[in-house]
């Protein structure tokens, strides 16, 4: 027997693709139980989007523009961070979602987080493939480095979400997931 969905009278639905987006971190979070910050797997993959950019970008500022590779890179990787903050702001940062003059300023230490990790990844890469790991390993090492520390440093400096707003974003997973009689009342 299937549901049976009557014309909407009053208002507007509340359904749009970010509730299915919080569905999916929902998911998320009950697969890997927990031991993986959904957010950080929203923030991995809205960094590989930034990856496909970054090499788009860096393609069009080096044969449309006829800019040298460095400057191509580097433009490159200044619009990708842009494009990375604004789908991170707005996406998986959402709940602490940066507007007005703190979207200036949290865009500013979100550069300065991630030219540290970029350098960081490079550092890392380059040592590990001047010690004998192959390219493809060392380039994801030093990838995984610069991932890790940019979630971080932009989870608690960029959009300073607190500790006890994550765990109440845990506990609402455990209480949407546990059976209707069990859910906790009044939290």
């Amino acid at each position: 027997m299937g549901f049976c969905f009557r014309n909407r009278i009053y208002g507007e639905s509340k359904l749009d693709i970010l509730v299915g987006l919080e569905y999916l971190q929902l998911l998320l979070h009950k697969l890997t139980r927990g031991t993986i910050p959904v957010s950080y797997m929203l923030f991995g993959l809205i960094g590989s989007v930034g990856v496909v950019c970054n090499f788009l970008l860096a393609d069009v500022f080096s044969h449309s523009f006829d800019l040298g590779f460095k400057s191509a890179q580097l433009t490159g990787a200044l619009i990708t961070i842009a494009i990375n903050f604004t789908l991170n702001n707005h996406l998986t940062f959402r709940t602490a979602r940066l507007r007005g003059a703190r979207l200036l300023q949290g865009l500013g230490i979100f550069y300065l987080c991630c030219s540290i990790g970029l350098f960081a990844q490079v550092m890392v890469a380059n040592g590990l493939r001047a010690s004998g790991m192959n390219w493809a390993a060392a380039t994801l090492a030093g990838i995984a480095i610069g991932s890790v520390w940019n979630y971080a440093t932009g989870f608690l400096f960029v959009w300073q979400v607190r500790r006890r707003r994550a765990e109440r974003l845990v506990d609402a997973y455990a209480d949407a997931a546990a059976p209707l009689g069990a859910r906790s009342l009044g939290n």
